[in-house]
């Protein structure tokens, strides 16, 4: 039996995709960037973080990042740039996200027997609220005192009764 005969009785063959945009362009598709591998890493209770591996984009000569286009791979994944993930099956155009966030970390890796890699690697937008903890308390304060200096009113909030 040929692929074509298994592939209408069995309904398709399901194969893995994921799509990469970085400030809304595919990495693979729009700025031809080779994407190796992806993960993304969901955990209720905390921030979901991501990762990619870019391949083939080490150009000896220049000695620099580049993407098939020429231009520098390093200008396109900087830190803060926008990460949208879709992963899924079958066409890239019609992957649903199911990540969003930053990228917050860059990593190369030289190796000895193959070409240079970029790991790039980000968390999603829950990310800065992780980041520090600030506190103030107010004592011989109203309550009403405390929201009005919250609120930036800086007015001394007064509560009325209908009489």
């Amino acid at each position: 039996m040929d692929l074509a005969a298994l592939s209408s009785r069995d309904g398709g063959f399901y194969v893995p995709a994921f799509i990469v945009r970085v400030d809304g362009r595919s990495l693979v598709d729009d700025l031809s960037i080779g994407v190796s591998q992806v993960d993304v890493d969901l955990t209720l209770g905390a921030a979901g973080r991501f990762s990619f591996t870019v391949v083939d984009t080490y150009d000896m000569e220049k000695r620099m990042f580049l993407s098939a286009q020429g231009s520098p791979v390093l200008d396109v994944l900087k830190f803060g740039a926008a990460v949208t993930i879709g992963v899924g099956y079958g066409d890239r155009a019609s992957l649903v996200p199911i990540m969003s966030g930053l990228i917050t970390e860059i990593t190369t890796s030289f190796s000895q027997d193959g070409s240079p890699e970029l790991a790039i690697a980000g968390y999603d937008h829950l990310f800065g609220l992780t980041l520090g903890k600030v506190s103030k308390s107010w004592k011989k304060a109203s309550d009403s005192d405390v929201v009005s200096k919250r609120c930036g009113s800086g007015r001394r909030a007064t509560s009325r009764t209908a009489s």
